[in-house]
């Protein structure tokens, strides 16, 4: 009996609708051209190289997240030999984390308060390359020359505590426009995170 009734209310769906159950297929969620480039990158590397790499404590709970600019100093940084690592592991695009909980940006960042002040928690403001540094432009530069997708991982979030520095929301969409157009305007971006 009842699946007499299943058979009549399909039948009756049919009839109303004009469509058999393969026809309700295309209606599905199917992901999009850009989903599915994505995804045939299988592998990709996440490279979390900010303040905290240097703060003392890094990001363990209490440690100090956001020391003075001149603690960061990568005197040895050497991208192209990340990319390569990357590669020999089989990734196809890399995640650079350019700025954490503590506000600290690792390019030279051009984001203005309301006031006109530059925003003063960057690589900018450190004696890595006397101020001159930029590790987002080393890393997409050393992707680029391999054909890697370069992925970029910028947080909004704050620690809180002190010394965080809190970029104002203006300075954060400053910071974004000026991230994606200066190291993303080449076709090579693949991730926003």
């Amino acid at each position: 009996m009842a699946a007499a009734a299943l058979a009549l209310c399909g039948a009756i769906i049919w009839m109303l609708c004009g469509r058999t159950a393969l026809a309700l297929e295309p209606l599905l969620a199917r992901p999009t051209a850009a989903q599915l480039r994505w995804q045939e990158l299988e592998i990709g590397a996440l490279i979390h190289f900010n303040m905290a790499t240097y703060a003392p404590g890094g990001t363990r709970p209490g440690a100090q997240c956001s020391p003075d600019p001149d603690t960061f100093n990568p005197a040895q940084l050497d991208t192209d030999q990340w990319v390569r690592a990357f590669e020999a592991f089989g990734c196809r695009e890399a995640v650079l984390v350019v700025k954490h909980n503590c506000g600290f940006v690792t390019w030279p960042t051009n984001a203005t308060q309301a006031d006109g002040t530059r925003y003063n928690y960057s690589v900018a403001y450190s004696k890595w390359r006397g101020g001159k540094g930029d590790v987002v432009g080393d890393f997409a530069a050393s992707c680029l020359k391999r054909g890697l997708g370069i992925g970029y991982y910028y947080s909004l979030g704050h620690r809180p505590g002190k010394p965080a520095v809190r970029p104002t929301g203006a300075e954060e969409l400053q910071m974004l426009r000026e991230l994606w157009t200066a190291y993303g305007n080449d076709g090579n971006l693949t991730e926003i995170w």
